[in-house]
């Protein structure tokens, strides 16, 4: 007996795993690793969000919350995306078990078999998977930098049901811009589209500032914003996410969470709360200490003759160019890795081949060394001299 063919088929993330696996082989056999392939911060929660969670398993907060999740924890999400111009009731916040739950309950409330979704790419591979999942259809539109407006509009046809926006982007680090977002919300209103809109990175920005598409007048009714706080708040394991949906829409992304999860976990959401109350303070450290980063990975990248690459605005990614090198991108990062002992992950995984993804989510140190590492495997690659 063998699985579902609709699981066998998933493209499970091309290439990030097993990247990942390799590279802690490696390491178990005695080899010094610098990662840079897993995009996950390396500090630690808010100790004020740890205490609160161990305060409310000592007073047995252990049951089932409401579906849609405390509305403590509501209202402070509702408050959060305040700040970022969008007004809406704490009622149209649902709280999900990560930003790729809260993605997936978008996806199961809006998509009908067959119905297509267009995602500008580079992207988030789960986005594919999920629509896929749905018996939908994702169609890709290739894009450097904004989103191509021109480019959306030619796809659309009587079955496009939504397009799936990520500022700012995982894998490039791109923003959107303001001029930008009014022509997608203009393509939306003329052509019946809905919008989701992933904003996991919006506190992490070194260009400008982050504007949501969602702060448009009158888009409240047509967009979803996923967001989550696993990675302002270093909570990754914590899988405490959440839709803002459009009020026509709450019941159904409850019911689609409900199926998926009943609810998030309780205690994590009572630590969620009091995390959310030194938000600022966090992130403003964790975005200097990621300005500084990038500054070192994009130093490295300068020193490669060839390579081309655009610095990123936000989140915590560059994403170089190698195809100049004439291999793909698998093969890149697999020599980086065997040779160099630097682990990245190949473009290929978010629909970019000739790219690589690093992640510059570990110490300045390490930075370093990893980055004299990358220019000296790609000054090798690129002389064909060891």
């Amino acid at each position: 007996m063998v699985g579902s063919e609709r699981i066998r088929t998933l493209s499970y993330e091309g290439g990030i795993r097993e990247i990942s696996e390799r590279a802690a082989s490696m390491e178990k056999a005695g080899r010094d690793i610098v990662h840079f392939e897993i995009g996950q911060p390396d500090s630690d929660s808010p100790q004020n969000a740890k205490d609160a969670a161990i305060d409310a398993l000592r007073r047995g907060k252990v049951a089932y919350t409401p579906r849609a999740g405390i509305s403590e924890l509501r209202k402070a999400l509702a408050d959060l995306e305040e700040t970022h111009g969008i007004h809406s009731s704490w009622e149209d916040v649902v709280v999900t078990c990560g930003a790729v739950e809260a993605l997936m309950t978008v996806f199961l409330a809006v998509l009908d078999p067959g119905d297509e979704v267009l995602i500008p790419t580079p992207a988030f591979p789960a986005y594919f998977d999920q629509v896929r999942l749905c018996s939908a259809v994702p169609i890709s539109v290739p894009t450097a930098g904004d989103p191509d407006i021109d480019a959306i509009e030619k796809l659309v046809t009587d079955r496009t049901r939504l397009v799936v926006l990520n500022s700012p982007c995982n894998p490039t680090g791109h923003v959107i811009s303001p001029e930008c977002n009014a022509r997608l919300f203009d393509l939306a209103e003329r052509r019946g589209l809905l919008l989701v809109s992933d904003e996991c990175y919006a506190d992490f920005i070194y260009e400008g500032r982050h504007e949501s598409i969602a702060a448009i007048p009158d888009a409240r009714n047509r967009v979803f914003v996923v967001s989550s706080l696993s990675k302002p708040l270093s909570m990754t394991g914590w899988r405490i996410g959440y839709v803002l949906c459009p009020p026509a829409f709450r019941s159904f992304i409850t019911k689609a969470h409900q199926i998926l999860t009943t609810c998030a976990c309780s205690f994590a959401q009572a630590g969620a709360v009091t995390g959310l109350s030194s938000l600022k303070e966090t992130t403003s450290s964790m975005t200097a200490e990621y300005r500084e980063r990038r500054r070192l990975v994009l130093n490295g990248l300068s020193a490669c003759d060839g390579l081309k690459f655009i610095p990123p605005s936000g989140a915590f990614y560059a994403f170089p160019d190698i195809s100049a090198l004439g291999i793909s991108s698998m093969e890149f990062c697999a020599e980086l890795l065997e040779k160099e002992g630097v682990a990245m992950v190949p473009g290929d995984a978010f629909g970019a081949p000739g790219h690589v993804r690093i992640a510059y989510t570990t110490s300045k140190e390490r930075i370093r060394d990893g980055m004299i590492r990358f220019v000296k495997g790609w000054n090798r690659l690129a002389t064909g001299r060891e």
